[in-house]
């Protein structure tokens, strides 16, 4: 029987994790693994988690040891010292359905020669995890494509990957990055020219809890070393898609966000670099330019207060009307009339 390796990164969840390890031992398939790495949790998580541990010997807790923080350092911690032959990255407030593990293991074994699957899932609000919307749809788009365009379509938890294809490509999450981590992760691999399929036709089987308070993409949205990660991000993906031919004028909204994040710290040298780079690339054109330089200058001399750069009329005048980020609909079940 195949196993699979559950990797959970923990910080200050002892009122919910229960709830996701209890997800996991109701699973159908019993062959696994729980790695649940703590960040130095300041609550009573590691308490709640030692007690689980202590009546199932599947469950370990692991306490981060590297000086880097963050959930992506845990993850790594755990791929680490995952056993099992498929890994999937579990966020420490959501849930898995029953059925997910041995689903999954069929799926993926019965396609044969996948590097990873992917299968929907669902949002949820209340204690009993019910379905809310749909994390996303199908819409026709190249998977990489939207995951520039921050239209993830599917979350880090949808995924089963096989151990092998992880360890072989030495694949690992970026530990420098705040922000758009799991986006960051899915685009590398995405650009390897993977083996894989999604299976949008299936049940769902994780459910991602909404509005998280202390969700890591919405504290301190314009903290420093969050905007810092968001010109990362865009410098190095103009970069790689341009090696790769790819086309960056997919990064226009990357570029647009990247823009107002850094007029909020009001580093218009940067903004401008950024600009000037975006057009060398192909990003943005001249005329684009010229305008957003323009704006610049209004910027600064009014010292930001009338214009928060780049400005919603700036932005709808080149891209008309920005879709939204996550393409949700209502669920419903799919052999309901």
């Amino acid at each position: 029987m195949r196993k699979v390796s559950v990797i959970v990164p923990l910080f200050n969840r002892a009122d919910i994790i229960s709830h996701t390890i209890d997800s996991v031992i109701n699973q159908t398939h019993e062959n696994w693994e729980l790695l649940i790495v703590d960040d130095e949790s300041s609550d009573n998580s590691v308490q709640v988690v030692t007690a689980y541990s202590v009546n199932d010997d599947r469950i370990n807790l692991i306490q981060r040891v590297t000086q880097t923080r963050g959930g992506n350092a845990c993850r790594n911690i755990g791929l680490k010292q995952a056993t099992g032959d498929y890994v999937i990255f579990l966020d420490s407030d959501d849930l898995l359905k029953p059925h997910c593990f041995e689903t999954r293991i069929k799926s993926i074994e019965s396609a044969q020669g996948l590097n990873f699957a992917v299968f929907p899932g669902a949002t949820f609000q209340d204690d009993r995890g019910t379905p809310r919307h749909f994390w996303n749809i199908e819409t026709g788009l190249e998977d990489y494509i939207r995951f520039l365009q921050l239209d993830s379509p599917w979350q880090t938890t949808g995924v089963i990957w096989t151990r092998d294809f992880l360890f072989e490509r030495n694949l690992s999450w970026d530990e420098r990055l705040a922000i758009w981590q799991d986006v960051d992760f899915h685009l590398n691999i995405l650009l390897l020219n993977p083996v894989y399929k999604v299976f949008w036709e299936m049940d769902i089987d994780y459910l991602i809890r909404e509005n998280s308070a202390d969700s890591v993409s919405r504290v301190g949205y314009f903290k420093a070393d969050k905007v810092n990660s968001r010109v990362s991000f865009f410098q190095k993906y103009l970069t790689v898609l341009s090696e790769k031919k790819k086309g960056t004028r997919q990064l226009r909204k990357v570029f647009f966000i990247v823009l107002k994040s850094l007029s909020v710290h009001r580093n218009w040298p940067l903004v401008k670099e950024i600009i000037a780079k975006s057009l060398t690339y192909g990003v943005i054109t001249k005329y684009e330019s010229v305008r957003l330089l323009c704006a610049v200058l209004m910027a600064k001399i009014t010292r930001n207060r009338i214009l928060v750069f780049p400005g919603k009329k700036i932005e709808l005048w080149i891209d008309n009307q920005p879709a939204d980020t996550l393409q949700k609909v209502p669920y419903v079940e799919r052999n309901s009339q």
